[in-house]
């Protein structure tokens, strides 16, 4: 179904851009090729016709096959290709998302993505670590939010400020997942992070043992892996896994800090 403006006005007031890195250069610099390949083209073909004409003139029309010349299938193919870096160029004139009160769109390719929200029942951020010898040389992240009709939207790391975007969207987000997770796990539901790894109201099934709220230290990420160990023995790593193979990895973090309590209960840790 296409977007309309009454669905730009749902989002409420707009509150940051962030642009896709280098636009401005990228558009110029793709219209500046573009012009040239196709003036140049333009050139080259009346020099060529002027040429053909003279010799045409002077020699007859049996010299026009000696004048062509395979290369003259270039000049179609420049002039396409120009026109192609000019069309990219437009293409990337308003890329970008704009975040607004309740959620946010994506310009991408001419087209609007909306997202709300309160729709979302699932964020992650995927860090892939780029090594060499050893060493990380580069960082790969991307953001991935998915509602409840499994719709999907995925954010690579390709904005201006992306610290400020992702911190924006967990802004908006994180409150809501997590009161959402709470209400849930009071009814008695089960939030699956990981075919290890499942929330219940009373703590957190691993391996298919509860360990309570209170007895899990605060998580450790260190290079992309998750670590989990008992608050009253640091040595015994009760959990362990890459970031990327945990579903939703921020509600878990969220649950772990304020984990759901009880009418009974005074107030989470």
């Amino acid at each position: 179904m296409p977007m309309t403006d009454l669905d730009d006005a749902q989002l409420g007031e707009k509150i940051a851009e962030f642009q896709i890195r280098q636009r401005g250069l990228k558009r110029w610099l793709n219209i500046a090729i573009g012009i040239l390949l196709i003036l140049s083209t333009i050139v080259s073909a009346v020099i060529m016709f002027q040429a053909t004409w003279l010799a045409v003139n002077i020699h007859g029309r049996a010299v026009i096959l000696r004048l062509f010349s395979p290369s003259l299938i270039l000049y179609p193919l420049t002039f396409l290709t120009g026109f192609l870096f000019i069309f990219n160029a437009f293409r990337l004139w308003s890329a970008g998302i704009d975040v607004y009160e309740y959620g946010f769109i994506r310009h991408k390719n001419w087209h609007k993505k909306h997202w709300y929200w309160d729709q979302t029942s699932r964020l992650d951020n995927r860090v892939k670590y780029i090594k060499f010898g050893g060493s990380t040389v580069s960082l790969q992240t991307k953001t991935i939010l998915e509602d409840d009709q499994q719709n999907r939207v995925i954010l690579h790391n390709r904005y201006n400020n992306m610290e400020d975007l992702i911190y924006l969207i967990r802004l908006r987000i994180l409150p809501g997942l997590k009161a959402d997770a709470h209400d849930r796990l009071r009814r008695g539901e089960t939030i699956k992070f990981n075919q290890k790894l499942k929330a219940v109201e009373g703590g957190l099934m691993i391996n298919d043992e509860l360990v309570p709220w209170s007895d899990i230290n605060e998580p450790m990420i260190k290079n992309g892996v998750l670590k989990l160990n008992r608050a009253n023995n640091p040595d015994e790593w009760i959990f362990r896994s890459s970031n990327n193979h945990i579903k939703n990895m921020d509600l878990l973090i969220e649950l772990l800090d304020d984990p759901p309590v009880n009418q009974n209960q005074s107030s989470p840790r």
